[in-house]
């Protein structure tokens, strides 16, 4: 009877602490996004963040999943940075689709940067879910929408793509 008992108490342990063990894991994908969204939750705050040294682009066009509304699309340039953004008002909804990172300073992605080694994305975010060319592509593991791609060269990172729907 004890050995029942405690062996009903190690596999509860076990049980228990391997469910905290898999809460605790966090996707880096699912983390930037996280970020991303934590410091630009609104296109205003974006605009502010970049107010002075950005190039603002933006177009109209009819949203593909209900034709009758329309959603806007911002193409934001600033120095070493390109940022696109999608409102569709008539939901109140705001995204960030695609950040481009090409210079360096910005470490947003998890402490790797431009000029970062190839190792050290690796190390940071693990064997890539797809290589295509010098190109090492992550994907967030929950939704499996966001992407981010680090463009290699020399065996350092050129530039680093963040794409999905933060919002």
């Amino acid at each position: 009877m004890k050995f029942k008992v405690w062996f009903f108490v190690f596999a509860l342990v076990f049980a228990t602490d391997t469910a905290m063990a898999a809460q605790e894991q966090v996707d880096p994908v699912d983390e930037i996004a996280s970020r991303i969204w934590q410091e630009y939750p609104d296109l205003d705050t974006l605009k502010a963040r970049f107010e002075n040294q950005a190039k603002w682009e933006e177009r109209t066009e009819p949203n593909r999943h209900e034709p009758e509304f329309n959603v806007i699309i911002r193409r934001m340039e600033s120095p070493g940075i390109e940022i696109y953004t999608l409102e569709a008002p008539q939901h109140d909804r705001f995204f960030i689709t695609e950040i481009i990172v090409k210079s360096s300073g910005i470490k947003d992605f998890l402490g790797i940067d431009i000029g970062s080694s190839r190792d050290d994305v690796i190390g940071t975010f693990g064997n890539p879910h797809q290589i295509e060319g010098n190109r090492l592509g992550y994907y967030d593991q929950i939704s499996g929408y966001t992407n981010i791609i680090f463009v290699i060269e020399n065996g350092r990172v050129i530039e680093m793509r963040y794409i999905g729907d933060v919002g």
